[in-house]
This record gives structure tokens, sequence and C-alpha cells, in this order.
């Protein structure tokens, strides 16, 4: 079954193919749609993808796009078979951003999210990675649902990194600095910042902390952040200012 490339040109608007492929609304730019398969289905509601970008839809993906996405140049966003993604409003994907949610996947991303150049989010097969609103990630962050390749005790024979399904969940309105990597089973709290370079695996951290090092731990609870400057901490929404829970 051959690939069905569908160059944007500007503009491409309620698609559909002889394979039961669409693409439902309307999509802007100079980017490309690559259907491998049949009947998947692109919701959009007016986003825009940049030169050399695409989008790649296996056989049964379930994309929704919200209003106002941007994708930027050099962007690579693949979908597996059976994948269901969800992307909310005014979310921006900044140059070199991959996104592969593989085979029954599903990738959750909240409205109003930044995403740095050279970013990776990778939903491995029949996993679940959720980011809350309004989180925002520096260059070369990576979020991995996890290891991606099996790992095995010699002695025993047994793989020591399995697990039958990963849900990884960044809260809302997280902030994370360069270089970080987020794997496996992991739960960062709501109005939370990861430092530059700081790995988290298979760990949970609760709301407005300060998260650092490798391996990453908390380094200061009751904290906040903003994304623009202001002159002080009641110029910020009061809905990211909460103490940290127990």
């Amino acid at each position: 079954m051959g690939k069905r490339v569908v160059e944007i040109n500007g503009k491409i608007e309620n698609y559909s193919d002889e394979l039961g492929n669409q693409i439902i609304g309307q999509l802007r730019g100079n980017g490309k749609i690559i259907f491998n398969g049949e009947k998947a289905r692109i919701f959009s509601r007016g986003g825009e993808i940049g030169y050399n970008s695409y989008i790649q839809a296996e056989n049964d993906a379930s994309i929704e796009l919200g209003e106002n996405i941007h994708i930027d140049n050099y962007c690579e966003l693949f979908f597996g078979p059976n994948s269901q993604t969800k992307i909310g409003a005014d979310t921006w994907f900044n140059a070199y951003m991959v996104i592969y949610n593989h085979s029954a996947g599903k990738c959750v991303i909240g409205q109003g999210c930044r995403f740095g150049r050279f970013n990776l989010l990778a939903v491995c097969s029949g996993d679940n990675i959720e980011i809350g609103e309004y989180s925002l990630t520096a260059r070369n962050v990576s979020i991995m649902s996890n290891d991606g390749h099996p790992i095995f005790d010699i002695l025993s024979g047994k793989q020591i990194n399995f697990r039958e399904r990963y849900f990884l969940k960044i809260g809302s309105h997280v902030w994370m600095g360069n270089g970080v990597i987020v794997m496996s089973e992991c739960d960062i709290g709501k109005n939370s910042m990861v430092g530059a370079g700081s790995f988290i695996r298979n760990r949970r951290f609760s709301n407005n902390c300060m998260i650092v090092g490798n391996p990453a731990h908390v380094i200061r609870e009751n904290i906040t952040w903003n994304s623009t400057s202001v002159n002080g901490i009641g110029d910020i929404d009061p809905q990211y200012v909460e103490l940290t829970a127990d």
C-alpha cells in the first residue's frame, strides 16, 4: 500500500482519498502530509506547517490539532497505526522538533505550550504521554515514555526494564531547561521547573518544586515562575502560586 503525499502549498482544506484518509478542516503553510496506509484522520482548526516539515499518519491514526498551532520549519511528526494524538490550541513547535507516537500510543498536549528547538517527544507502542497546558521547554529536551530498547540481566535472563504500559505525565505550567531528559513512568507536578541538564526517570515530584540534577531531585519547594518579566509575584496568575503539596 503506497504513500500518499499531500503538499500544502499555502493552504489545504477537507482532503480525502480513496483509502479513507482525511484532513478535516484547514491547514496552512509550506509543509506536507504523508498518509502511509488507510483511514488516518487529521482534524485541524487552522494550524500552520513550516518549510520542509511534515506530518506522517499511518493506518487508523487520529490527530487532533487545535486552533493556531504552529509547526516551525524542519519538524518531523510521525503518528503510528491506531495512535491517538491531541494537541491544544496555540501550541508552538520550534524548528527541528521530532514527535514519534508509535502504534496504539496516546499523546495529549495542552493548549499554549511552547517547545524549543531540537526537542524529541517519543511515545512508544501502547504508552501514554500527557503534557499540561502552558508548559515550556528550552532546546534539546527529550521526553520519552520508555527506554526504547529492552535491557536484560545476563545471569537471570530477565528483562529488567519491562512494563506492559508506561504513563508519563508533565503537569500544567512546567518549565524545562536546556538538555533535560524525562523518561518512563514519571509525574512532574504543575508549576514546577526542571533545571538544565537534569535527568528524570521513574520519578514523581509534587507541584511548585525546583528540580535539578542527575539523578534529579528537589532542591526547593514552594516556588513558581512566569514566562514573561513581571514586577513581582503579585503579577503572576494566582493559579500558578500554590504551596507544594506534602
